[in-house]
């Protein structure tokens, strides 16, 4: 869930730091390229110009140790996936995939436009379905998707010892898959 975490065993006690608040702390904020330079970087790789490209996602992770920042957008038909390296900006790895993409209009109420249900209705789908209140729940991902020729959210939450993977027919709201893990 892009947390620090340490455990005071002597006190049992766990502590969990968001990623911001952590380099804030710790004094490495300087150290780090910003979200927008990680954006400039893999538009330069791309060769497009910023005006020409729709942003999902630009968002800090630590996987494997490094910090690195998951770069996501569109421009036409294509998708664009980018992790780079938040100390050195090198690209670690890049993706591109053909896509059919629209745009969401609106995703507060209960329709998107563009005749798809908003992000908020299907999390409710996913709640509903898996007979979890909203307020137990933790989000790790609410994403627009377009899988077989056709759009979907990837759901992503977790309750209690749970964690809940769902795909929603972003036209019709009906449950594609789900998935249901226990964790210790």
């Amino acid at each position: 869930m892009g947390l620090d975490v340490k455990f005071d065993s002597a006190n049992r006690k766990v502590q969990l730091t968001t990623q911001d608040r952590l380099l804030a702390q710790s004094g490495a904020s300087g150290s780090y390229i910003s979200a927008d330079r990680a954006k400039e970087i893999a538009l330069a790789d791309t060769g497009l110009k910023e005006g020409n490209a729709v942003f999902l996602k630009v968002k800090l992770e630590r996987d494997d140790g490094r910090y690195q920042y998951d770069v996501e957008f569109y421009s036409g038909t294509t998708e664009y996936d980018y992790e780079i390296d938040a100390i050195t900006g090198k690209i670690l790895s890049a993706g591109r995939e053909l896509d059919d993409f629209i745009v969401p209009v609106d995703t507060s109420g209960g329709s998107a436009g563009n005749g798809i249900i908003s992000a908020d209705r299907a999390k409710e789908i996913a709640l509903a379905d898996a007979g979890i209140n909203a307020n137990d729940a933790v989000f790790k991902k609410v994403k627009l998707d377009r899988d077989d020729g056709r759009l979907e959210y990837e759901v992503e939450f977790y309750a209690g010892s749970k964690e809940y993977e769902y795909e929603i027919n972003a036209e019709t709201g009906g449950i594609i898959s789900r998935d249901i893990e226990s964790h210790n």
